[in-house]
């Protein structure tokens, strides 16, 4: 099971990880890994003023063969030495809740139930986080079901969203 060993190998270096997409949607067929986490920062700079993503992370993901992006940035894609595709999206607590609902997916269901919405209401994405087009006002999704409440949306189990 290649995903929860991938999840095994980041989750040390992690405030928060957990396997999206089609396998969170408990799909028969999956063709990639999709992982939403939250890597840990450490302090740096002479007074600690600074925090970077934890160098233990770093490494971790570049154990797998590169395709695209870094893993200090907010999405990379590796190959797992199985050849199946891994995507790793790291999000912040303010806006796990919004990553972790569109990388769980489905591809056709998260656009037509969920961004819709956000788009008739005036919001624009801007780094993981819901923006209102005409006032600026950010939104924080800590959770998924937050999303789901603010959209005035009934929880729609992942193996549901289809």
């Amino acid at each position: 099971y290649i995903g929860g060993q991938v999840l095994e190998s980041l989750a040390p270096f992690c405030e928060r990880i957990e396997l999206g997409g089609s396998i969170r949607r408990q799909k028969e067929y999956v063709k990639d890994v999709e992982i939403v986490c939250i890597p840990k920062k450490i302090q740096t700079g002479l007074f600690g003023q600074e925090s970077q993503v934890d160098p233990g992370f770093v490494q971790a993901v570049q154990m797998y063969q590169r395709v695209k992006g870094d893993p200090t940035g907010k999405y990379t894609q590796r190959v797992h030495p199985s050849g199946i595709k891994l995507d790793i999206f790291m999000a912040e607590p303010d806006n796990w809740g919004m990553i972790f609902l569109i990388r769980t997916g489905s591809a056709d269901w998260v656009p037509r139930e969920i961004l819709q919405r956000f788009n008739r209401w005036g919001y624009k994405s801007e780094g993981g986080y819901p923006v209102h087009q005409e006032t600026g006002e950010r939104k924080c999704f800590r959770e998924e079901e937050e999303v789901f409440a603010f959209l005035q949306l009934a929880y729609v189990a992942p193996e549901a969203r289809v």
